[in-house]
């Protein structure tokens, strides 16, 4: 990706309701993770998302820290542009390029060095799509209101998960001796987790895309 990590400026990010409905513990971290290297943490004007677009162009956020939905705004928003301006003969893939680097200035503030999706499983076009757009990497996570984020681009954190463990469910027909990939589901630990409470990960037959929920 084209842009270096900027660690020294000060961070910015919008907070919005959609990643507290999605994810409640993320989106208190992102607020206090911002405060707490002396950055400025704003929130959307209404919880509808209806002025999301203008608020992201208003922050100027440093971190993107979204939901797929969010980045499914974003990418229509460009389309529709895209279908706007493009005129008979004209290269529609040389135009949508033109358009993303006008709007990653406009639409998102171009001064971005972090960004996150999560809550919900994103389409391998969808996040091809936004990175190009964003020019910075995308990282992907994965987390329960529980125990917050447990993995990022598919590696478990630790710290702070300190112990995980894959068990079988023969009644779906998960086992962790399948191959070539393991199912079942995935029990993880932290100092911080909520009491009696286990995130689960579990594999759908046939599939190694894991789906989310939470058992206790």
């Amino acid at each position: 990706m084209g842009r270096p990590r900027l660690g020294h400026r000060r961070q910015a990010a919008l907070d919005h309701a959609e990643l507290h409905a999605a994810e409640p513990r993320h989106g208190r971290v992102i607020l206090y993770s911002t405060l707490g290297v002396g950055g400025t943490a704003y929130f959307s004007a209404k919880a509808d998302l209806s002025t999301l677009l203008e608020d992201l162009a208003l922050v100027r956020p440093t971190k993107l820290d979204l939901v797929p939905r969010i980045w499914e705004m974003l990418f229509q928003e460009i389309q529709s542009q895209v279908d706007n301006r493009m005129t008979e003969g004209a290269d529609r893939d040389a135009l949508e390029a033109e358009i993303k680097a006008e709007q990653r200035e406009k639409l998102i503030g171009g001064r971005q060095f972090s960004a996150m999706t999560g809550s919900a499983p994103i389409s391998p076009e969808l996040y091809a799509w936004t990175e190009d757009f964003i020019d910075i990497h995308l990282a992907n996570g994965y987390g329960s209101t529980e125990d917050g984020v447990v993995l990022v681009d598919d590696q478990i954190r630790r710290p702070p998960i300190v112990d995980y463990k894959l068990v079988d469910v023969p009644d779906l027909g998960y086992f962790s001796t399948d191959r070539p990939h393991p199912r079942g589901d995935c029990g993880s630990s932290q100092p911080m987790s909520s009491p009696a409470t286990t995130s689960v990960r579990r594999s759908p037959p046939n599939s190694s895309t894991p789906t989310v929920g939470t058992t206790r």
